[in-house]
């Protein structure tokens, strides 16, 4: 669960799924706060997602997540 997050977790990636194409990619975990400052305690990341061919290009995003939400750790190849 995003609660179990924290900075060892930077530069692995979270899986997510491009509905469009039908392709699982994986984004980068840039970094990695909680923040128990609000109201609704959660954790703040920024990710950088991966290009994909004929969809778009890289980018870099900013996202709450709360802490019981399901996120799926994945390895990437990198060749």
């Amino acid at each position: 669960v995003a609660g179990d997050l924290n900075e060892d977790h930077v530069g692995k990636f979270l899986g997510f799924h491009e509905p469009r194409t039908g392709v699982n990619y994986g984004a980068k975990i840039l970094d990695v706060k909680r923040d128990e400052a609000q109201r609704n305690p959660g954790m703040l990341l920024r990710v950088r997602h991966s290009a994909i061919l004929g969809v778009s290009g890289s980018r870099d995003e900013r996202m709450r997540l709360n802490l019981d939400q399901p996120v799926q750790l994945v390895d990437v190849p990198t060749e």
